[in-house]
């Protein structure tokens, strides 16, 4: 039998796995390949991912080893971590009365699970699929996209005391097709106010939903402003990124409107090189609107006049 493979931050089982497991007879070869992959399972000198992956494509082990194996703290932590996620979705009480008072690392349902058991999966694994939902579950309960001022100033407090914005750098410095969690990690950082922040914040603005500066209610869903701009080479002028509030919070207003300034020169550069000339410029004069100190927006529209 193979190590098991990767498993996707979906939580999807590699194919190949899938299929062999899923041809094998019931008895015979078959029982006999499948107490190897138990075995398999059961060594902890084997990576955690791969048992993981192997548990994920069989629900036969997965139903007699996954809850034991999450409980047992001499157990890899990591495996711990990622089968939190797993479980948590679909035995949350079963997981609470096993529990008997301890901390797990279950990040899963991310709006139910106790704040201590998030912070438990963070301290013990490193692997995406579990510390993405950790970190996303915290910060969208610490500073929910419906709260006010008072309310996501004080979710902000509560998550500088955790001291968590390396790990929040590291999911934002990843490849931006990893999406998971990317968005509510930002709006965590954009509250920190730490300097060398900036340009990954500006970054992050240009993934993130915006909204007209004076629409009337509340911001569209994240749908509709999908629907309405497909994606962010199109954001209107006079626009604001739904993280502005949380950087006036970290940044205070000015520094909040120099990160918007450059992520208004990343959008105007995204339709200078698609040809776009006329929406590179009102895009860079925005920003420089934004902040008349900024170089880069300078620097763009001198290009666009010499253009």
């Amino acid at each position: 039998a193979g190590s098991g493979g990767s498993v996707s931050l979906e939580l999807s089982p590699p194919p190949g796995l899938l299929a062999l497991l899923g041809a094998l007879p019931r008895d015979g070869e078959g029982a006999r390949v499948r107490a190897a992959l138990r075995e398999r399972v059961l060594a902890r000198a084997e990576p955690a991912e791969a048992r993981f992956a192997l548990l994920l494509a069989d629900h036969a082990l997965m139903r007699e080893l996954g809850t034991p194996l999450l409980l047992d703290e001499r157990e890899d932590p990591e495996l711990r971590a990622l089968l939190g996620v797993a479980l948590g979705r679909a035995q949350l009480e079963e997981l609470r009365a096993l529990a008997s008072g301890r901390a797990l690392p279950v990040a899963e349902p991310g709006a139910e699970v106790p704040r201590e058991w998030l912070l438990e999966t963070l301290r013990l694994a490193r692997h995406p699929i579990p510390t993405r939902r950790a970190l996303a579950a915290l910060a969208l309960r610490h500073l929910p996209h419906d709260a006010d001022e008072a309310a996501l100033a004080a979710g902000a407090a509560a998550l500088r005391a955790l001291g968590l914005e390396p790990r929040l750098r590291e999911l934002l410095d990843a490849p931006a097709e990893l999406r998971l969690g990317r968005g509510p990690a930002a709006r965590w950082l954009a509250t920190a106010g730490a300097p060398e922040d900036g340009p990954r914040l500006a970054r992050a603005l240009v993934e993130a939903g915006w909204y007209g500066v004076n629409q009337a209610g509340p911001p569209r869903s994240a749908l509709d402003r999908l629907l309405e701009v497909r994606d962010s080479d199109h954001v209107a002028d006079q626009a604001e990124s739904e993280l502005a509030p949380l950087l006036r919070i970290g940044f205070g207003p000015e520094g909040a409107r120099r990160i918007e300034a450059q992520a208004y020169v990343l959008l105007a550069r995204r339709h200078l090189a698609a040809g776009r000339e006329p929406m590179a410029a009102s895009a860079a004069a925005f920003a420089a609107e934004l902040d008349p100190l900024s170089l880069d927006a300078q620097r763009l529209l001198r290009e666009l006049d010499r253009g």
